[in-house]
This record gives C-alpha cells, structure tokens and sequence, in this order.
C-alpha cells in the first residue's frame, strides 16, 4: 500500500509541476502573441531558460530516486544509470529527427526533450530480481512486460503517449501547446502518468492471483 501511495504521489507531482512550470506561462504568452498568424506563432519555439530548468529538475529528481533502489544491485553502477539515460536520449534524439524534428533549428530543444523523454522511459529501477546492467537486456524485458510490470507499462505509456500527439505539430491552429518541443512533452508526460497508473493495476491484478 505504501509503495501504491508513493507512485500516486509521483504521478500527481509529475502532473502539478509540469502544468504549473510549463503551461501556465503559455497564458500570458498568448496574449503577447494574439495579433501575429497562427503560423508564425507556432515557428516560435518554447522558452529554452523554463524548458532547461524543468528538465533539469525532473531528471534529477527521476535519477536520485532510481539510484536509490537501483544501488541495491551489484550489478548497477550510478554510472551505469547515467550513461544507459544518455544512450537512451542519443537514440531518441536520432528517431525524433526521423520524424520530423530540424537538427539544424531549435537543436538544444530537441536534445532536452530526448533527456526528458529518455528519464520518462528509463529511469525506474528495474528490479532488485535481476543483476543483469545491460541496455539490451533490460529493454527486452520491459518490452516484454518482464521482471517489472510498473517499468514496463511507463516504456509503453511514455512512447505511446507521444505518437497522436504529434498532430499538433501539422495542424495551423496557432495554440501555444504547438510551439516546439511542447507536443512531445505533453504526450509522454501524460503518457508517463497513464501507463503508472495502468502498471499499478497490473501488478496489484498479478499480486491477488498469486495469491489465490
């Protein structure tokens, strides 16, 4: 029950401070920005200063609590978490350039949404079961909703949150929540926060049937 409690906290943490710190300013943005066409007004990228900072947090945040479970396992290192959360954003940032997004324009936007989307997906402990540190192996057992049920639904929640989201990016509505890099955050965080609390079900649906 503790560690349900704990998750929800989590999520609806994840939840105010991403509201309150991102989208709340996009208000006032608006309202500077309602005699220009819509699309001009979605060319014109998120606040790098407010985005740094919230990735930061949220990111550094995500890895204390992961090391905190994740240093019971000889066979992780701190290092280890922090070079699989850049390899996880390095390729993030190659897919998010596949699919549209300029690595000529607006790149540090880009390759703090790769960071942000990567701590999402990644940066949950694994388990405790398993001393196994390597990318490959931990990635086939979340996609395979092995080990760690919790984990797995977030990949999946983060990722899948991101992809109908993306229509904002085509869509000439002028809406702040177009600006860059805002669909993909909008959609994995939500995702992120979906996918918890369908993991928490899961695992609470796996635990009662052992049981029985």
């Amino acid at each position: 029950m503790k560690m349900i409690l704990l998750q929800c906290i989590t999520c609806a943490t994840l939840w105010y401070s991403f509201q309150h710190i991102l989208l709340t300013p996009l208000k006032d943005s608006s309202v500077e920005m309602a005699h220009m066409d819509p699309t001009d007004i979605i060319v014109i990228p998120y606040t790098l200063e407010r985005l740094s900072f919230y990735v930061s947090v949220v990111v550094i945040v995500f890895l204390a609590l992961s090391i905190k479970t994740w240093y019971k396992n000889p066979g992780i290192s701190i290092l280890n978490i922090v070079l699989q959360i850049l390899y996880a954003a390095f390729i993030l940032f190659g897919i998010f350039v596949l699919c549209g997004a300029d690595p000529t324009r607006h790149i540090f936007h880009t390759i703090l949404s790769a960071l942000y989307v990567a701590a999402l997906a990644w940066l949950t402990p694994i388990s405790n079961k398993t001393t196994k540190s390597n990318f490959s192996v931990q990635l086939s057992q979340r996609l395979q909703l092995q080990t760690d049920i919790l984990a797995s639904y977030r990949l999946y929640g983060t990722v899948l949150g991101i992809i109908p989201l993306q229509i904002l990016n085509i869509l000439d509505w002028g809406a702040q929540v177009q600006r860059w890099p805002l669909p993909l955050l909008i959609g994995s965080t939500y995702g992120w926060i979906v996918g918890t609390l369908v993991g928490i079900i899961q695992t609470q649906l796996r635990t009662i049937r052992q049981k029985n």
